[in-house]
């Protein structure tokens, strides 16, 4: 790690040492002067992996790398160049706390362009899937809440994946039935049924009661143990679940059922 390649203000950032806290985010474009043309520079230094080689160490530069990210997202679409090397960093990052929870945030910030690259990490190797979907997820979540409007694609995509439910790990089929739990669309029920009921699905990522609460259902969850039972009555899969109930205080039981911590 060679400090002296980063030119000011951009080297400023191998300075500001620890943030006080996990959301406690400076506002780099007025606090450094960092403009549009920096981009390429705070993408090369939040991209160099050569500061984790001090990350036992006292330096406050083994933080440069995330202020660079952080300082990112603040100029919008303008750093969409930023993503794909971003999301590169998941395979070096991934036991990364701050990389995790940080990357939903900057790639909001950054916008909607950011989602084709995140799609890319749902049809990674299978030894590094199930870590990427769990990033996916969490940054098309974040999207879909802050952009209404890619709701839609964000679905399909989602769904897609899911469909390939019976080679996916179970662990990723969770992590896609939860984010389809919060867009609420209710397309999804006969996927994410399939999915219970040939349990193909990481009841500690998320279980049938989540579903429930978050569609209004009352089905008897279709799980693993009576599987047997439940294919000599019925011989057919149904098309779309039975027994829908109303949807009042879903809203409110939703935020009791968000339970789960991220694995």
């Amino acid at each position: 790690m060679d400090s002296s390649n980063y030119q000011t203000p951009v080297s400023q950032l191998l300075t500001y040492g620890h943030p006080k806290t996990p959301s406690d985010w400076a506002n780099y474009s007025q606090e450094f002067g960092l403009k549009s043309e920096h981009i390429p520079e705070l993408i090369r230094l939040a991209t160099d992996l050569s500061f984790n080689d001090l990350y036992h160490e006292e330096s406050p530069e083994v933080w440069a790398p995330l202020h660079a990210w952080r300082a990112l997202s603040e100029f919008g679409p303008e750093a969409s160049s930023a993503v794909t090397p971003l999301l590169g960093l998941i395979t070096e990052l991934e036991d990364d706390d701050y990389f995790r929870e940080d990357m939903p945030q900057v790639l909001t910030k950054i916008g909607p362009s950011s989602i084709t690259e995140i799609e890319k990490l749902l049809h990674g190797s299978s030894t590094e899937l199930l870590t990427q979907g769990l990033l996916a997820t969490d940054c098309l979540e974040a999207i879909a809440k802050e952009y209404p409007e890619t709701r839609e694609r964000i679905f399909d995509i989602a769904i897609r994946q899911l469909d390939n439910y019976r080679h996916n790990d179970p662990g990723l089929n969770g992590f896609l039935i939860r984010l389809l739990c919060d867009l609420e669309n209710a397309d999804a029920l006969p996927a994410i049924e399939k999915a219970f009921f040939e349990g193909k699905v990481d009841v500690f990522v998320v279980d049938w009661e989540d579903v429930q609460i978050a569609f209004g259902i009352n089905d008897p969850a279709p799980n693993r143990e009576s599987l047997r039972e439940f294919m000599k009555i019925q011989l057919t899969g149904r098309q779309k679940p039975k027994g829908f109930a109303s949807a009042t205080n879903t809203k409110a039981k939703a935020n009791k059922s968000k339970k789960k911590a991220k694995s």
